[in-house]
């Protein structure tokens, strides 16, 4: 018993694994523009915090960053 033969419709390139490679540029996907909202709220705080609100955000980030670390350190 042989199977009905069905031609093969698929590219004889290889895959490049990228979806609708002849299509035009897609515009930004969610993640991109989640990622630049995030980054331009975060950015405008500390902006906003050193011209503004002089709260030492950043001071204090800065110093929360040196404890985790020194926290962290295994090679003591």
């Amino acid at each position: 018993m042989t199977l009905p033969h069905t031609p093969c419709t698929a590219s004889p390139r290889m895959d490049t694994g990228f979806a609708n490679t002849n299509q035009a540029a897609t515009p930004l996907s969610m993640i991109t523009k989640l990622t630049l909202i995030l980054v331009v709220l975060i950015g405008g705080f500390f902006v906003l915090d050193y011209y503004i609100l002089h709260l030492n955000a950043f001071v204090f980030l800065a110093k929360k960053l040196i404890e985790l670390m020194n926290y962290m350190a295994i090679w003591r």
